[in-house]
């Protein structure tokens, strides 16, 4: 399966290149005390979680491969590739510059964290703090929604992956 990982990188670059202010302003509106440093420090995390997403799809195919769960795996990654790369969404970056990509970095963060859950690891890492991070910014409210689509989109392709799990589950 061929995934769309450099559309995903083509949409960081380019909500950074259309950056004007509004990705700094979501930060400072979700924590209106932090001193400027303090500030920054946020947004360069943030923007370093964004453009950590399509290296850890790419490590979660990978590590599927290892494990013959690309089948499962592949389709999933590339479902949540396609929610990162569509222009509307929860905040669409087309408008929102690089703040747009907190809802997309969140959603794939979550997607993988399913994932991972699964009865054989595909990333070996622990996304819970990226993922607290960024819902903190989303605020509890959109992050919710998020979930909810989350959960929509595995439905999508649960049937492949239930029968993928259980034929692990009954091999190990």
């Amino acid at each position: 399966m061929d995934l769309p990982l450099d559309d995903v990188r083509a949409v960081i670059a380019s909500a950074k290149a259309r950056e004007t202010g509004g990705f700094l302003a979501l930060v400072r509106s979700r924590h209106p005390d932090v001193s400027d440093a303090g500030l920054q420090d946020l947004a360069d995390r943030t923007l370093a979680l964004i453009e950590e997403v399509p290296l850890l799809m790419e490590r979660a195919v990978a590590g599927a491969r290892g494990r013959d769960l690309e089948s499962v795996v592949e389709p999933v990654v590339a479902h949540a590739a396609r929610y990162f790369t569509a222009p509307i969404d929860a905040i669409p970056e087309m408008t929102q510059g690089l703040a747009g990509l907190i809802d997309d970095a969140y959603f794939v963060l979550r997607v993988l964290s399913l994932l991972e859950a699964g009865p054989g690891t595909v990333l070996g890492i622990d996304l819970s703090g990226r993922i607290a991070f960024l819902r903190d910014l989303l605020g509890p409210r959109l992050a919710e929604q998020l979930d909810r689509t989350t959960g929509q989109a595995l439905e999508a392709v649960t049937e492949s992956v239930s029968q993928v799990w259980n034929a692990l589950a009954r091999q190990a």
